[in-house]
């Protein structure tokens, strides 16, 4: 076995090792407090899916609108929210099945509007509390559409999600399921962060057996669900006929590039390995003016991070991704550490040429952000695995990252995963090797 190969396959095994020994990564995120916010993912998500495939006609009257809001709901609402919690709980109480879905919607049609006025959190969970009684009464449509509705009042509804998923999961087989549900749902899935198992088989099902009935963007959404609740698919034919609308959609323009990425990252999560499926999409990706016209930095590293985690190569993909990294590091787009050091990392594990300047790009990213690396371990880590495996040690971000101040408990494994990583990716020789990480670790005593 050659030397490049047992790097790579030593550097696998150490990133699965430092990702696994990481406390619940996917149900506790540690996140910058400027993108702190109500849901447990990023609102702009929830909003981009609203806008691209929710407000299709399809999806009219299943979702909040523009409508002009009802001054009749809007008096009542100031009527019960100025009342004690006893005599609110009994107003809502009192209302029919129709007013109390007509009064939430009318709040949220306010809310989308800007006409009226705050409405507190004490009163959102008193009517929460009053839907999640009602929800066992209530068909798909509505349910979705109160779901909805506590998003447009930017009020995240834990306790209704888990009843409302719990009434899809008990009454899947007498309800008429529509593909709408399907996507509306997995848009709720992904705002509580949560995939109850029932569901996840039943999905899968429909998917299989329905799947020329959902656009390539509404599978996108569905994909997007299972990844961010670290679900995998479990049904081949699932995937098979995913890969295939993908490929089927790109050159019509109608799967944008971020949303393809959703499908990539479910389909890697899953270990979907099909070579043809790779070949012809990256045969695609290279021969149109997608990836100049719509990617960001963003859209490159999950295409470049997928076939890398895969150990699929490209020539002609990654010769494109390169070039158009470059133009966007020019440009000044939005920069990460996470998006450059993926980029690093995956064209270093698949030997591909990469362009000096997105390196360089990296170091300079690495150092302007360096107060971040406790919030974003993994993505420091990460990067620096990448620039090691490319023969590069910043020996001052190395410092600090073997410093007594990183990593917390909570992630203490890295320290070991680098030292590994570093162990492992060298090219150089032995004694050169301890010299770097003498000179890394020197007046920074390791953490045990």
């Amino acid at each position: 076995m050659s030397t490049r190969t047992g790097v790579r396959r030593c550097c696998r095994f150490v990133q699965t090792a430092s990702v696994s020994a990481s406390v619940r990564p996917h149900t506790e995120p540690l996140r910058s407090p400027r993108r702190q916010g109500v849901f447990p993912v990023h609102e702009a998500v929830l909003t981009q899916i609203r806008c691209d495939i929710l407000s299709k006609d399809t999806y009219r009257g299943r979702v909040i609108d523009h409508r002009k809001t009802c001054k009749e709901l809007l008096k009542r609402k100031l009527s019960i929210s100025n009342q004690s919690v006893s005599s609110a709980t009994r107003q809502l109480e009192g209302l029919t099945e129709q007013e109390l879905v007509d009064f939430v919607q009318g709040l949220a049609h306010s809310a989308l509007s800007k006409e009226t006025l705050d409405t507190d959190s004490s009163f959102l969970q008193l009517m929460e509390n009053e839907c999640c009684s009602r929800a066992k009464n209530w068909d798909s449509a509505v349910m979705l559409l109160v779901a909805d509705a506590f998003f447009v009042l930017h009020y995240l509804c834990s306790r209704y999600l888990s009843v409302m998923f719990r009434e899809f999961e008990h009454r899947w087989m007498s309800m008429v399921i529509k593909k709408e549900d399907v996507v509306q749902l997995a848009t709720c899935i992904i705002m509580g962060r949560k995939f109850p198992l029932l569901l996840v088989r039943n999905i899968e099902q429909f998917l299989s057996s329905d799947v020329e009935e959902f656009s390539a963007g509404e599978l996108s959404v569905i994909c997007l669900a299972f990844f961010i609740t670290n679900t995998s698919f479990g049904s081949v034919d699932a995937m098979e006929k995913l890969a295939n609308t993908v490929l089927h959609s790109l050159p019509s323009g109608t799967l944008k590039l971020y949303q393809m990425g959703s499908i990539l990252k479910a389909l890697r999560h899953a270990h979907f390995e099909k070579i043809s499926f790779y070949d012809n999409l990256g045969c695609s990706l290279s021969s149109s003016t997608v990836l100049q016209q719509e990617s960001t930095l963003s859209d490159l590293s999950n295409i470049a991070f997928t076939y890398a985690s895969l150990r699929i190569s490209s020539q002609m993909l990654f010769a494109s991704i390169s070039s158009h990294a470059v133009r966007l590091i020019q440009n000044q787009s939005r920069m990460r550490v996470k998006d450059i050091g993926r980029l690093v990392w995956s064209f270093a594990l698949l030997q591909e040429p990469l362009d000096e300047a997105v390196q360089n790009q990296l170091l300079f990213i690495l150092r302007r952000d360096a107060h971040m690396m406790e919030q974003f371990s993994e993505a420091f880590t990460e990067a620096l695995l990448g620039l090691a495996m490319q023969q590069t040690y910043p020996l001052d971000m190395l410092q600090q990252l073997f410093s007594t101040k990183f990593p917390k408990q909570k992630h203490g494994m890295v320290n070991f995963s680098v030292c590994m990583v570093l162990c492992c990716t060298t090219v150089i020789s032995v004694c050169n090797l301890f010299i770097i990480i003498y000179i890394a670790v020197c007046h920074t005593p390791l953490i045990g």
